[in-house]
């Protein structure tokens, strides 16, 4: 008998004792292998789902998890880990029942009414909500990781010195290489002073974790201050123009076939000047007082009144009568008063005046394609030839350009427009490259990989190596296994002749030799089985 017709069980009852228990381990450890790696293949990615969270936090928002059987992990570092597929969906249904609600507590401390609480008590109680609202809405900034905020309320008298004024302190933790601008500095000032009855900006101080002091940072540098908002303006006025004419000539020559270049020199002084005119021919009356006097007697004496009357012309007097008349003295008196028109002007100067223009635009040419000739015709091909703008054409994109800045040539504006050709790379096939790697989930893949790799090199440097060992019979186990008994099947396959057709090969042959008399016998099996 040869030793590859041994059975399966005689052959490993013919192993020596080293390799039956080496050919155990061998196939434990596939299984235990294989299993292992099927496992971690199925398992799901983990992304994060908050990190940074407060023990309060992360315990409410555990629980809740629990409840809708979410699977989760938790890191050390206050991170809990979801599947990635249900990042999104958990979110949202957590933020639909307030959570996270950050450091310290709102106003839900007061969703649940005591009885018997005291008004010192009910303030304190506001005073932590309306600190810790206030937090969280420091907390929803992108710089800022977590922040506390401490509030002394206003104190009330009846004696107005002996008032005083709220303060409050914000300590902010920010992100790592992260930083608040002055602009975000000031929107926190302002968003507590807001929050708080009688809190002015100016009481507000505003620390980082590491006690340097930002709220007071604009006061110590005011100037800097200034100077950077000049800065931001200027450069504004710079974008807006400079966005007015690339977006133009994108529409006239294409999109990316013009570059727009813009400096825009400004004047901060600021200019005042009140002016005063009087117009003499705008007269009105403002006052008129007239007055007559009229007197009768015989002692009436001849002249007039020595003085400043007697020389106004609207006075006059009579002092002397004819004979045989009774003497008459008469004094018309009559004062006017005359206000001059005036107009009254208080000039500001615009701020921010534009004291010059430079303006620097490069355009592209045009192409058209080649053309070649084959055989009596001329056809044009994929090539394309570079074709340089005409000083026409360029002298109205100059034109076009010093329109939409507002050129002013007496300002000392200066503006220049040049046509050189752009250097084009393709961009195809970087283009089709981030699509796909955007659309296309390549975690799945590499781990896949990864387990195709190592189980290629498990088969190859151990389980093919251990398992030849174990198959190669050596002459003393090759005599062995012959002096021991023979099973049924190979007793069967002896006496066969070393056929080892199977019956129903056997049935099959009988079938097609004599078809007759299988017909027959059929026959007779289906009337017994009537």
């Amino acid at each position: 008998m040869a030793p590859s017709e041994i059975s399966p069980v005689k052959f490993f009852r013919g192993l020596g004792l080293a390799k039956q228990l080496t050919f155990i381990l061998v196939i434990g450890t596939t299984i235990s292998l294989l299993a292992y790696i099927i496992i971690w293949g199925i398992k799901p990615e983990y992304h994060p789902l908050y990190t940074n969270l407060s023990a309060e936090d992360a315990g409410v928002i555990l629980n809740r998890l629990k409840e809708e059987k979410i699977p989760y992990e938790v890191s050390g570092t206050g991170t809990i880990l979801v599947p990635r597929d249900k990042v999104s969906e958990t979110r949202m249904s957590l933020a639909s029942k307030g959570l996270p609600q950050g450091a310290g507590v709102g106003f839900e401390i007061f969703d649940t009414a005591k009885f018997g609480v005291t008004r010192f008590e009910q303030n304190v109680n506001y005073q932590r909500a309306l600190q810790g609202e206030l937090a969280r809405s420091i907390n929803s900034l992108s710089e800022v990781s977590a922040s506390r905020v401490h509030v002394v309320m206003a104190s009330e008298s009846v004696f107005t010195e002996k008032e005083t004024p709220a303060t409050a302190s914000v300590v902010i933790k920010l992100h790592p290489g992260k930083r608040l601008g002055d602009a975000r500095i000031n929107g926190i000032i302002h968003l507590v002073s807001s929050a708080v009855n009688g809190l002015r900006p100016e009481d507000v101080t505003v620390v980082n974790n590491d006690g340097k002091l930002l709220s007071g940072a604009s006061k110590e540098s005011s100037l800097m201050r200034t100077g950077s908002d000049q800065l931001d303006y200027q450069q504004r006025v710079e974008r807006y123009l400079q966005n007015r004419v690339r977006s133009m000539l994108d529409e006239v020559l294409g999109a990316d076939n013009s570059i727009v270049r813009l400096s825009c020199d400004l004047d901060f002084e600021r200019h005042e000047r009140t002016e005063e005119t009087y117009q003499p021919e705008n007269k009105v009356t403002r006052s008129e007082q007239i007055s007559n006097v009229i007197s009768r007697g015989d002692d009436v004496e001849a002249g007039g009144v020595p003085g400043v009357l007697s020389n106004m012309t609207d006075v006059q007097s009579y002092g002397t009568a004819a004979p045989g008349e009774n003497p008459t003295f008469r004094k018309n008196e009559q004062t006017s008063n005359y206000e001059i028109g005036k107009v009254v002007r208080h000039i500001v100067e615009p701020y921010a005046r534009v004291k010059r223009l430079s303006v620097a635009v490069i355009v592209d040419g045009t192409y058209k394609p080649v053309e070649a000739v084959r055989g009596n015709r001329t056809v044009q091909t994929d090539k394309m030839e570079y074709v340089q703008r005409s000083p026409d054409e360029m002298a109205k994109i100059k034109r076009i350009v010093q329109r939409a800045v507002n050129y002013d040539e007496d300002r000392g504006d200066w503006v220049e427009v040049e046509n050189i050709r752009f250097e084009r790379t393709p961009q195809k096939e970087g283009l089709i490259e981030e699509d796909w790697g955007r659309g296309v989930d390549t975690g799945n893949f590499i781990k896949y990989g990864f387990i195709i790799i190592i189980l290629l090199l498990f088969y190859i440097f151990l389980f093919r190596p251990i398992l030849k060992w174990i198959t190669t019979i050596s002459a003393r186990e090759s005599e062995i296994l012959r002096q021991l008994p023979m099973t049924v099947g190979e007793v069967e396959r002896e006496y066969a002749g070393g056929k080892t057709e199977s019956y129903l090969e056997q049935a099959r042959t009988k079938i097609r030799n004599e078809p007759d008399a299988s017909i027959r016998t059929l026959r007779d099996w289906m009337k017994e089985n009537r």
